[in-house]
């Protein structure tokens, strides 16, 4: 198989995205991680992804946006609920810490579910691990020990006694393709494709 030259590709995924209103809650939850183990994402970074599709030929484009047109002109907007923190690859060594869905995650699984089929009806390469519906809020400091990461683990182990009933509703009623650009200073998300579901 030929491969595609990088200024061909653009590194991308599919999200559901979220209101300022959600953003500036999951802000609150973020200050209570210590900056010394966690780099938190900018407010702006947040979001619930789809569908992961990594670095994709520019031709593709069209396509992926006929896929998301399809998809949102057949779903009626629906109503999640932040839900609870956790971490990857589990809460003693947080690699990864996260915000869930109550409420709506069967929906948001759902849309899932059928933008993965379009993307395998139209042959785009996505990462199929399992659809966990999260928003991530921060990532542990590369440079930590494992030591250190077990004392990440500790505090928060601890943050997840402190921080109860995260609570926030929100309602879903678009998708969005994005492209991801990778930086020094961290990832920067440009959405270039957004579809709003049926009747919104």
């Amino acid at each position: 198989m030929q491969r595609v030259p990088p200024d061909r590709t653009q590194r991308l995924f599919v999200s559901l995205p979220l209101q300022p209103e959600v953003k500036e809650a999951l802000l609150n939850v973020q200050g209570y991680l210590p900056p010394s183990f966690f780099k938190p994402l900018g407010k702006e970074n947040f979001h619930l992804t789809l569908a992961f599709l990594g670095d994709t030929p520019v031709e593709v484009l069209p396509a992926l946006k006929g896929i998301l047109d399809d998809l949102a002109g057949r779903i009626p907007p629906f109503f999640a609920e932040l839900s609870g923190l956790g971490a990857f690859p589990n809460p003693w060594e947080p690699r990864v810490v996260w915000v869930g869905l109550d409420l709506g995650s069967a929906e948001a699984a759902r849309v899932s579910d059928a933008l993965r089929a379009g993307l395998k009806k139209e042959k785009v390469p996505f990462d199929t691990k399992p659809f966990r519906p999260h928003i991530t809020l921060a990532y542990s400091r590369k440079n930590l020990s494992r030591q250190e990461l077990r004392e990440a683990g500790k505090v928060f182990s601890n943050l997840l006694r402190e921080v109860q009933g995260i609570r926030k509703a929100m309602r879903m009623e678009e998708i969005a393709l994005v492209k991801s650009e990778l930086k020094p200073e961290g990832a920067i998300h440009t959405p270039i494709h957004i579809a709003r579901f049926k009747g919104v």
